[in-house]
């Protein structure tokens, strides 16, 4: 899964609350959108996301609602606030997935959610699928690891020579193909 961020926990929100951010009763007042880490100003408690605080206070180190100093080392998550958006209805955003809930389990539920696309999780395959996907592929993947006949973990695609040493093997899908072509006997390249 992607890292967790502004642009996922937008999504997420959008899904059932649209555009309108007057719903979730507090909104950043730099984007404008649902907070993301929300955090408030202690001298005017308006509600911002924190990296759009942090932002504005590297350029203007106050705050863009009453223009009180703010110090970015001070700057902490509000709990209330992040309750408030919690409690949110929201929405799944992976293709397919029609699960609806309070947006603290909708985030809890992408880590798991059998239609997010994960990337295999042999480090040498390239693959991508559906997380419900993983189990059958992983029966087919080359590079998931087996223990060879010496008890060294290796990937599917190797195996023991008498040497004790591991050597690239041909895959069963080209043993398969090889299996359906005709012999040929004596043939002659010319």
């Amino acid at each position: 899964m992607a890292q967790f961020n502004k642009d996922i926990h937008l999504s997420l929100l959008t899904q059932t609350i649209g555009t309108d951010t007057a719903l979730a009763g507090c909104e950043c007042l730099v984007c404008g959108e649902v907070p993301y880490e929300p955090t408030i100003c202690r001298n005017c408690e308006f509600v911002f996301c924190m990296l759009c605080l942090k932002t504005w206070v590297k350029k203007t180190p106050t705050c863009p609602q009453c223009r009180q100093g703010i110090e970015i080392d001070k700057l902490t998550v509000s709990k209330l606030a992040q309750r408030t958006i919690n409690d949110l209805p929201a929405a799944c955003t992976n293709e397919g997935c029609t699960i609806r809930d309070k947006y603290e389990n909708i985030v809890s539920h992408l880590s798991v959610c059998g239609h997010g696309v994960v990337k295999c999780p042999n480090d040498k395959c390239v693959q991508s699928m559906k997380r419900s996907e993983v189990e059958a592929h992983r029966v087919e993947c080359v590079f998931e690891k087996e223990t060879c006949n010496c008890g060294e973990l290796v990937a599917r695609n190797v195996k023991e020579v008498n040497t004790g040493k591991h050597k690239l093997i041909v895959s069963n899908i080209y043993r398969t193909v090889e299996r359906s072509l005709p012999l040929v006997h004596n043939a002659t390249v010319q």
